[in-house]
């Protein structure tokens, strides 16, 4: 199982890999079994995935502290 390169980040990858696990970049020449389109997909899907629901619960924790000081937090 050699490494190569990622054309897009220049990240090790694995020749066997169906995407970057970095970028999402894929990999694995384009094959015509949906099952392996479907797992590219959700790795692409996890990396945009990720920052947004730390984006979420980061607001949700800012909205909940002003909340707090300004509606009850200084009696």
């Amino acid at each position: 199982m050699p490494l190569i390169s990622c054309p897009e980040c220049a990240r090790q990858v694995s020749d066997r890999a169906l995407a970057c696990p970095g970028c999402g970049y894929p990999i694995a020449p384009a094959r015509s079994n949906a099952s392996d389109l479907t797992r590219v997909a959700g790795i692409a899907g996890a990396a945009w995935a990720i920052p947004n629901i730390v984006r979420l619960l980061v607001g949700g924790a800012i909205a909940i502290a002003m909340f707090y000081f300004i509606f009850g937090g200084h009696r």
